[in-house]
């Protein structure tokens, strides 16, 4: 009897001491300067794209070596806003913008990060909706981000879009 309570015990604080030992993950924010995406003026209807790179490098200075091995995602979280450059200006020319993520030289647009609502008239300024994709590979890969606006049937005049800070969040699983 004795053994089985010591026994039953050495169980019980062995599970408190294994829990007790789990970490948090770690959060960390790699945010993307500020594009500007410029939009010639067309009778077209028809979308524009643009792409920026993101360099490995600049997601891996963020963490160390250790913890590189440790991330278990890369989400776009926060601060994408697409706004008009100048001021007199707005979207009413614009149907929709679109993020997306590829790994660099890959073909095509890649995973879709991040859309807008339907622009209202008079908008200044749209902000995006994210679409919860794990792009983890930046942590290991250079990516290229593609900015794809598709204008109203009749064109557009020329117009420049600045996206904001776009912040990803690196969750570390030590």
């Amino acid at each position: 009897m004795k053994k089985l309570i010591f026994t039953s015990y050495a169980i019980i604080l062995a599970s408190i001491f294994l829990f007790s030992c789990t970490k948090d993950p770690i959060y960390v924010s790699y945010v993307t300067p500020d594009k500007e995406v410029c939009l010639t003026g067309t009778t077209a209807y028809d979308y524009v794209s643009k792409e920026f790179p993101i360099k490995q490098a600049d997601v891996a200075a963020l963490v160390t070596e250790e913890q590189l091995d440790q991330i278990s995602s890369i989400m776009l979280k926060s601060g994408v806003k697409v706004q008009v450059s100048a001021s007199g200006y707005n979207l009413d020319q614009i149907s929709s913008i679109e993020l997306y993520l590829k790994e660099k030289d890959a073909t095509g647009l890649g995973q879709q990060i991040a859309y807008s609502d339907p622009i209202g008239l008079g908008a200044t300024e749209v902000n995006m909706q994210l679409n919860g994709v794990n792009v983890k590979d930046m942590a290991i890969k250079d990516m290229t981000m593609t900015v794809k606006v598709l204008n109203k049937s009749g064109g557009n005049d020329p117009v420049c879009l600045k996206i904001t800070s776009s912040t990803f969040e690196i969750k570390i699983t030590p």
